[in-house]
């Protein structure tokens, strides 16, 4: 008798196994194994991740079965009703959360949580009369070592456990040293993150001095070249790139955010170095001392934060500060902390910041402000066919921050009156991608690859005082052999890139390493995706993605931009519109002016889709929303089909209660007539 309940608890005890598994490893370990770079991140690698993939299995698991054994004892004679309804807490749970991926919704959305109360019963109704649904649950429990396997085996983070961090050869440092004579110049490297050429384009190919100011004033001391892109979409693969001259191995060679081939390694032993990584591990830490929380635990709290809903790959949130303002600040403090006054040793920063890349919660100011993340109308990696236009004005008003961020470090090195000696490069490791419904933020298509692949590079040699642009078909790949070249060093290993200006290419096609994350795929047997060089240029040269004017321009969305600022008293306003607008939550009831406004007004409506809609916050237009269309199958239930999202000018609020109204706006340009709009 013993013996059987014995056998009897271990099958129960396979059935919540299995289901935690399900619930808490899988997304786990499937999110981290799609995330090495946070296990860079970190300092964690080797071993050392095998042994995370093991606890983020085993954990849930445990405590599942203990729990489980706990209460079916304590339940006495109800002990099966008692297991019964784990199975459908455990089961509801692990819908829950898929629907959380599949659908990009909050996980308090009504929908999610009655399909999960509802799968729940129907898991404990099908385990009761159905001897198969048990059966399979018991042998799921087994089975459920497979998301570990999978992991450690299939996953880019595999190539994590054979990795070994950069060091320095001193063979190489004492040819480099010799190489470089009495009086090598300064470097400074700049690499910012998710940043696509197009969005600092005016509409004629230049750079809207308006909106950045630094990036204009340093073009106008610097050679742009206009026509260079990256070779990977993917920060671990692009910034080394940049850094080893090297195209990475699509074949799965050794891991690329590692490579001891590189731009630190190169000059670390004659030069002073300050590096910045994030998601790469390319400076030995003998050279740049890792300032973030490293090992096991905080990767474990990551995993936590992970499950939870938190954004793996920052670990930025602070104080209820947003990722994007902790990630300025870190930014600036790395600022002034350099020391660029010339000394016994040439100066070597290579900083590479996570900006302005999302979630985009910056002002042109550098002020934070509340908005959804991730953005409105963005599932997973694909926008849904509303919230682009907010995302791309969230994005340039972010990149506007970083704008003033290149004024601190270009003000640095005037402040240590070595701007003008100093080389000076400044690029991007990929872009990002906005379009209508169904088009791909970040993985490659034929539709987008002209705002993935075109990133800027700005180089100011020593002692260049004046601008120039150069269209030739430059590579990210060519950065390190070009900088190697204007201080006078031989690369001492084998580059695919050239020295800017010796390539012997024809300009037609341009090539990129795709990843599994891309959608466009090489053709098999070829390395690259070649796109067309001249139609993705074309595209460059044509964006234009604030195309208004004046101190509001980057809020002036649509063709009725120019109320935005204006008074409501002083518009024409007419009878009431047809159809309400929801708001969603706004937080417009109680603002404290010191903390980050909610700026981001999203609602659901039935007006027709294209209708200007103007939001007006205490009295004044401070903006002008379009109404779009969701697709269906992303409309809960009972909602109205279409949404509107609108970000309202930051000055505009006062302390405590603010008072919104909504107007649909008809007539010509010049000629509105504002009909109020009823909230609900």
């Amino acid at each position: 008798m013993a013996s059987q309940r014995r056998v009897d608890e271990l099958m129960l005890s396979s059935e919540l196994a299995a289901l935690a598994a399900f619930a808490f490893s899988r997304p786990v370990l499937d999110t981290f194994g799609r995330s090495p770079g946070t296990f860079i991140l970190r300092g964690v690698t080797g071993w050392w991740v095998v042994a995370f993939g093991v606890i983020v299995l085993a954990v849930p698991v445990l405590a599942a079965v203990a729990v489980g054994c706990g209460a079916r004892r304590l339940g006495g004679g109800r002990s099966g009703e008692v297991h019964a309804g784990l199975v459908g807490l455990m089961g509801g749970v692990g819908v829950w959360r898929v629907g959380q991926e599949l659908t990009g919704w909050p996980g308090d959305a009504t929908k999610l949580v009655l399909g999960a109360i509802l799968t729940g019963l129907l898991l404990v109704a099908a385990r009761r009369w159905l001897s198969p649904a048990a059966t399979f649950l018991r042998v799921a429990g087994a089975a459920s070592v497979v998301y570990l396997v999978l992991f450690l085996v299939a996953s880019p983070a595999s190539d994590l456990r054979s990795m070994a961090l950069p060091t320095m050869h001193d063979a190489n440092l004492a040819e480099v040293g010799d190489q470089l004579g009495d009086d090598p110049p300064d470097v400074m490297v700049l690499v910012f993150d998710e940043l696509p050429v197009q969005s600092l384009l005016d509409g004629r190919g230049h750079i809207d001095g308006d909106l950045y100011p630094n990036f204009a004033a340093l073009a106008g001391d610097a050679t742009w070249y206009r026509n260079h892109t990256t070779v990977a979409g993917f920060t671990y693969d692009a910034v080394p790139a940049l850094l080893t001259g090297r195209y990475p191995d699509p074949t799965g060679g050794p891991f690329s955010p590692s490579d001891p081939q590189n731009l630190f390694t190169l000059l670390a032993g004659s030069y002073e170095v300050d590096g910045s990584e994030h998601l790469t591990a390319l400076c030995p830490e003998s050279v740049c001392p890792l300032a973030r929380e490293v090992g096991l635990g905080p990767l474990l709290g990551d995993a936590v934060d992970t499950w939870t809903g938190g954004v793996v790959e920052r670990g930025y949130e602070s104080e209820g500060l947003p990722a994007a303002a902790v990630a300025i600040a870190e930014a600036e403090a790395r600022i002034d902390a350099l020391d660029l006054r010339s000394g016994e040793r040439p100066h070597l920063v290579i900083h590479h910041n996570v900006l302005p890349h999302q979630p985009w919660q910056m002002d042109a100011a550098g002020t934070a402000y509340r908005a959804s993340n991730p953005p409105s109308g963005l599932h997973v990696t694909g926008w849904t066919g509303w919230g682009q236009d907010v995302g791309r004005q969230r994005h340039v008003l972010q990149l506007q921050a970083v704008d003033g961020l290149l004024g601190h470090y270009l003000d640095a090195l005037r402040d240590a009156g070595t701007y003008d000696d100093t080389l000076v490069a400044v690029t991007a490791d990929h872009g990002t991608a906005f379009g209508g419904e169904g088009a791909r933020a970040r993985n490659l298509t034929r539709d987008n690859f002209d705002q993935i692949m075109w990133t800027p590079l700005l180089l100011k040699s020593p002692g260049q005082s004046s601008g120039a642009i150069d269209d030739r078909d430059v590579r990210s790949v060519d950065l390190l052999p070009t900088l190697a070249d204007m201080i006078g060093v031989e690369v001492p290993w084998p580059v695919d890139g050239e020295v800017i200006g010796t390539a012997d290419r024809d300009g037609t096609t341009k090539p990129f390493v795709p990843t599994d994350q891309d959608d466009w795929h090489a053709t098999e047997g070829e390395r690259f995706v070649e796109v067309d060089a001249r139609a993705g240029f074309d595209r460059v040269l044509a964006a234009d993605p604030v195309p208004w004017e004046g101190e509001d321009a980057v809020w002036k969305r649509t063709a009725h931009g120019d109320l935005v600022g204006q008074d409501v008293t002083d518009l024409a306003v007419g009878d009431a519109a047809t159809e309400p607008v929801a708001l969603g939550a706004t937080g417009l009831g109680d603002v404290d002016l010191d903390e980050p406004l909610p700026i981001e007004v999203v609602g659901a409506t039935r007006l027709p889709a294209g209708t200007d809609v103007a939001i007006a916050l205490n009295g004044t237009v401070g903006a002008v929303a379009d109404v779009k269309a969701v697709p269906p199958g992303r409309v809960p239930a009972g909602s109205p089909p279409q949404r509107i999202a609108g970000l309202v000018l930051p000055r505009l609020f006062v302390e405590g209660d603010n008072d919104v109204e909504l107007f649909a706006v008809a007539g010509p340009v010049g000629g509105e007539v504002l009909h109020p709009v009823r909230l609900t």
